[in-house]
Order: structure tokens, then C-alpha cells, then sequence
């Protein structure tokens, strides 16, 4: 990480997702701040930010200082959309595990902008392969960040999958940390280390079956709401990007709309 990408401000609307973690792990979150010399502004939190940098020590320091279990884990567990609840209603009433993929489009844009996960097909495997976008991330960094996302997606992608279907496995670029075996444990798959990309693996087939969940008229809502806020927050050349991208993938979808298309990712 360089010195101007660790001064980068960033979105910081999860911020109540770190309180609940932090507690759950026996750490004093706002004590934690105040030894770090991190401040974040009062006011509304869609408007919160950090520092890249403060955010890598603030992960750090929850590492240590977790007095049950490994802090990124929980931090994933735990995770909720708090303050974007469409996005939550959103994956739990798709129809389809594809359908529900285009949330983490979403997120990018009005959560994570500096993460990516996209869906990849090959064969008859899937992946949904994470990249952390601005200065190539070091093999040899701590894999926090990356083991608190896939714990997430982890997470929902369980509650999603019919029984007994589940991940095949999780690809990690960086070495094998001294904890990999809790790491097994925990994700509950096979853990490949010192591999080509940071990817959650699972059976192609599983994309398109049909979700329990499944509830159109509340998918359609959230999903309304969600095209909402995007035209509200992204900037018009990214909102015309994403629709050109769309597009060149499912052509169909030209007479449904810029907004539409351009979550259609």
C-alpha cells in the first residue's frame, strides 16, 4: 500500500457491522479508535469514511486484541445490510443464486468501492473471485480482509443454497497462516492456499436452481429501491458504463431501462 493510497478515503457505512463484531470478540471498539487516533465524523452515516490505511490498522488491532475467535471471521459472520436493508431482501428473495450475484455490483457502488467480486463460469465450476482494486495486494499481507468477505458471502450463500448443495472449496492467494486448520474449520471446505486468485468455488449447476425464497413481488420492490439509490449516488459516466456492460452481455435487456440495466451486471 502506498503513502497516497493509505490516505484514500473510503466509505465507512459498516461501521455498525465492526461495533457488533468488536463486542462479540471482548474488544472495546471506541477505545480501539481513540488509541489509533481515528476520528469519524458525527452525522449521518451514509456519510462516514476512513482512511485505507486507518482501516488496515483498525483490522490489525481487532486481531490482537479478539479474546474468543479470529476477529475477520466474526466480522463476516455477523455482517449484516444494516443500513441498506434492500440489499439483504434483495438476495433472500431471488429466485436464482445468478440472480442474487448481481448484488455484489451493488455493494461496489454504494458500500465497498475498492472491492470487487465477480461471478466467473468455467466447466462445470463457478467462482466468485474477490480483487481488491487500486495497489495490488501482496501475497504476503495479511489475508483479513479477504477472510471477513468470504465469510460473509459465506454466510449468505448458505442460507441461499438448497440442502445439502454448499461450496466445494475456498481459494486463498496468500501462504498458509499458523491458524489455516481453524481456518478449514470454520468456512467448512477444503482451504487452498499460495493459489493463482482469492475465489469461493461451487458447482455451476447451482446457479440456476430454483431458490426456496423466492418472492417476486418483494425482490422487485428492493430491487426498485436499490436502482433508486444508485442514480442518486453514481455518477452519470459510471451509471452509462455499467449499462454498456450490461448490455454487451444481454442484449434483451435494452427495453428495459438505463437503471435496470445498469444492475444487471
Amino acid at each position: 500500500m502506498t503513502a497516497a493510497s493509505a490516505a484514500r478515503r473510503i466509505p465507512f457505512i459498516t461501521l455498525p457491522n465492526w461495533i457488533k463484531a468488536a463486542a462479540a470478540c471482548g474488544i472495546h471498539f471506541q477505545g480501539v479508535l481513540q488509541e489509533l487516533g481515528i476520528v469519524i465524523e458525527p452525522g449521518r452515516l451514509e456519510h462516514a469514511t476512513i482512511e485505507e490505511g486507518q482501516l488496515a490498522r483498525l483490522m490489525a488491532v481487532c486481531v490482537q486484541q479478539s479474546r474468543t475467535r479470529h476477529f475477520p471471521f466474526v466480522l463476516g459472520e455477523t455482517y449484516s445490510f444494516e443500513y441498506l436493508a434492500d440489499l439483504e431482501t434483495f438476495i433472500t428473495t431471488s429466485p436464482t443464486l445468478r440472480e442474487a450475484v448481481v448484488v455484489f455490483e451493488w455493494v461496489q457502488a454504494l458500500i465497498t468501492p475498492y472491492i470487487s467480486v465477480r461471478l466467473r463460469e468455467h466447466g462445470d465450476e463457478a467462482r466468485l473471485v474477490l480483487h481488491v482494486l487500486g495497489d495490488a495486494r501482496s501475497r504476503h499481507e495479511p489475508p483479513w480482509l479477504a477472510e471477513s468477505l468470504f465469510a460473509s458471502i459465506f454466510r449468505f450463500g448458505r442460507l441461499l443454497m438448497p440442502p445439502p448443495h454448499d461450496f466445494a472449496r475456498l481459494m486463498m492467494r496468500t501462504p498458509a497462516p499458523p491458524y489455516a486448520q481453524t481456518c478449514r474449520e470454520f468456512f467448512g471446505v477444503e482451504v487452498i492456499f499460495n493459489a493463482e486468485e482469492d475465489a469461493a468455488v461451487f458447482a455451476r449447476r447451482l446457479l440456476d436452481l430454483p431458490l426456496g425464497g423466492d418472492f417476486p413481488s418483494l425482490h422487485s420492490q428492493a430491487r426498485t429501491r436499490i436502482e433508486q439509490q444508485l442514480q442518486r449516488v453514481l455518477p452519470q459516466d459510471s451509471l452509462i458504463t455499467r449499462v454498456e456492460r450490461a448490455l454487451q452481455r444481454k442484449p434483451a435487456l435494452l427495453g428495459l431501462g438505463a437503471a435496470a440495466t445498469a444492475t444487471e451486471q
